[in-house]
């Protein structure tokens, strides 16, 4: 931006020292001190006077009816008095925020042995109390943690437990596979 705005003036700079005359410009000097003042010429030798012509009478036509008419007029209503069946049904759920799903409360049996072990990949992670970040934290896991998957519908959010037994919802990608 900065050197279009050089060139811009480079360019204007360049055409007003042509347009000024460029280097065949002369400056103008004037030989006596006294300034120059236009001076103003009566009127009557700038332009002839011209003769006024006498004014002519100007004939006025006058329309007068000659017989009274009666004209029916009869004037445009339009009735604003639509039936509520005609009227359209637009629907607007659709527009409507979504509400927060309720977190889903799954529990794993105590000793189940095809349990699945994953280790948190981000620095601190925050772990919901429902799938989405519009939940509340209900705690917080750092890199290495180790959490047990007990929902993974391939949603993108996972149900998990932590060592310390607290339940939640964590983003998948953020864990080991």
């Amino acid at each position: 931006m900065n050197k279009f705005i050089a060139f811009t003036f480079l360019v204007l700079g360049v055409g007003f020292y042509e347009l000024s005359g460029g280097s065949d410009f002369v400056l103008e000097t004037r030989d006596n001190a006294e300034p120059q003042v236009a001076r103003a010429q009566p009127l009557d030798t700038v332009a002839p006077a011209i003769a006024e012509a006498p004014a002519e009478p100007v004939k006025v036509a006058a329309i007068v009816p000659t017989q009274t008419e009666t004209v029916n007029v009869q004037l445009a209503s339009f009735n604003v008095d639509v039936p509520e069946t005609e009227l359209p049904k637009i629907d607007l759920s659709k527009f409507e925020a979504p509400a927060p799903r309720e977190p889903v409360q799954a529990v794993a049996a105590p000793g189940f042995v095809g349990t699945d072990i994953r280790q948190v990949t981000g620095n601190r992670v925050n772990v919901r109390s429902g799938p989405g970040t519009g939940f509340e934290v209900v705690a917080q896991a750092i890199r290495g943690d180790e959490a047990e998957v007990i929902i993974d519908d391939g949603s993108g959010w996972v149900q998990l437990r932590l060592a310390g037994g607290q339940t939640g919802w964590m983003a998948d990608f953020l864990l080991s596979d």
